[in-house]
Parts: structure tokens; sequence; C-alpha cells
């Protein structure tokens, strides 16, 4: 495309000095055509071709002007009219409708590529708002979350049962103090950092001291174990006793 666009402008340029130099006497009627190339450029080149092909126009038309004096054009055989002020306003003219023709596609790109500014910031502006809404609501979330974990910790250290938590690898991570005493009583130690197995074969043991203690496992994802209980320990030795009493 570039090249394709200098290609162009080049050889506007010299059909441009190639008049003049083959009709010297015309040099003001062919003068508003000297705008044509610099239109093409805007339109097909950049920015910084402009002042380049400006610059390559005017060197064309002095150009001309020096060859047209040191080496007179060659006799072209056609019956031209003289130039005079109709002759140059219609040509005045046909360059301004040409220059029309160039000038019109760029405010149609122009106004193409604001319209494309304004709809990419207007996307950015709702995607910065649905960034913000969706922080917002992440925030929300974290609040409902730590809110839910302080209540459910508060439960299990209140509840009348043993709750543990028991990592993907076995091992038990948390326990509420019911749990802790549960286990300190049976099994005289410390209850964090056992594994699960050996606590399940304690507790449901054939012990006196170990009878009547069921497990519930929690229905728990893979993805949150170790972060909440996974286990009930459910002391049933108190019943068991309050019906030896009763026989």
């Amino acid at each position: 495309h570039q090249i394709a666009g200098g290609m162009i402008v080049v050889l506007t340029v010299s059909a441009f000095a190639l008049a003049i130099y083959l009709l010297p006497t015309y040099l003001l009627v062919f003068l508003p055509f000297a705008s044509l190339p610099i239109a093409l450029s805007a339109l097909l080149l950049s920015r910084r071709a402009v002042y380049i092909t400006t610059v390559l126009t005017i060197a064309a038309l002095f150009g001309a002007q020096f060859a047209a004096i040191q080496l007179p054009s060659p006799p072209l055989g056609l019956n031209l009219p003289a130039p005079d002020v109709a002759l140059s306003i219609n040509l005045a003219v046909l360059a301004l409708f040409f220059l029309a023709l160039i000038v019109a596609p760029l405010r149609g790109e122009l106004a193409r590529l604001f319209e494309q500014m304004r709809g990419r910031e207007t996307a950015q502006a709702q995607a910065e708002q649905g960034q913000r809404a969706a922080e917002s609501a992440r925030d929300d979330a974290l609040d409902l979350l730590t809110h839910q974990q302080r209540n459910l910790q508060m439960v299990a250290e209140h509840v009348g049962d043993g709750m543990i938590a028991v990592s993907a690898t076995g091992q038990i991570t948390r326990a509420n103090p019911i749990a802790r005493s549960l286990w300190n009583e049976i099994a005289n130690g410390e209850l964090i950092g056992q594994r699960y197995d050996q606590l399940r074969a304690t507790l449901t043991g054939p012990t006196a001291a170990a009878q009547y203690v069921e497990i519930v496992v929690l229905p728990t994802d893979s993805a949150e174990r170790g972060d909440g209980y996974t286990h009930i320990l459910l002391d049933r030795r108190d019943r068991a006793r309050l019906a030896r009493l009763r026989g």
C-alpha cells in the first residue's frame, strides 16, 4: 500500500512538472493542480509524506520552469488557445473538484476513527465499571465468608460434640475443645497432628472407654478440606451410662 501510494504521488508530480515544461505559458492555469499530489499523499501515505510531497512539488515546479528556460520544449503541433481568465477559472474548478474527491474519503475515515475511539472509550468505561462491581461483589463475598467462618468457629467451640478437621493427607489439623478433651480422656495426648486412622481406631476400639463414640463424616469438597471441620465425634457414653443405671 505504501509503495503503490508513493508511485501514484510521484506519477502525479511528474505529470504536473511535464505539463509545465511542455506548456510553460499555461503555468498559472496548471498551478491549482499542484495541490493534488499533496492531497493524495495525505490520503494514501503518512503525515510525514505530506511535507515531503510539498517540497517535491515545489521543486518540480521550479525545475520545470528552469528546464523550459534552458531547454525549450519541442513543438507539440497542438492548436491550443491562449490562456485566459475563463480557461484558468475552468481548470481551477476542475482542480478543486479533484481535490474534493481526494479529501472527501479523509473526512469519512476521520469520522470512522473518532467513532471507533468513542466505542473503545465506552467499552473501557463499561469494563472498568464491571471490574469495580466484581471487586465489590468479591469483597462482599469475602466479608460474608469471614462472618460465616467466625460463626461456625463460635458454634464449634460451644457445641456439645467434638469436631475435627482432617487434611487431604489424613492428618488432623483442627479440633474444638470437646474433641480435644475426649481424645485426652481416652488416649491421653494431644489431638492436633494425629493421624485420622489412628484416631478412628482408638475411639471406636473395643475398650470400655472408647465404646459408644461415633464418628460422623461431614460432606466436604476436596478443595475445602483443611479449611473447615470434616468430622463430628458423637460421645454417647453418658447416654450408655444412663441406660445402664435405668437397667
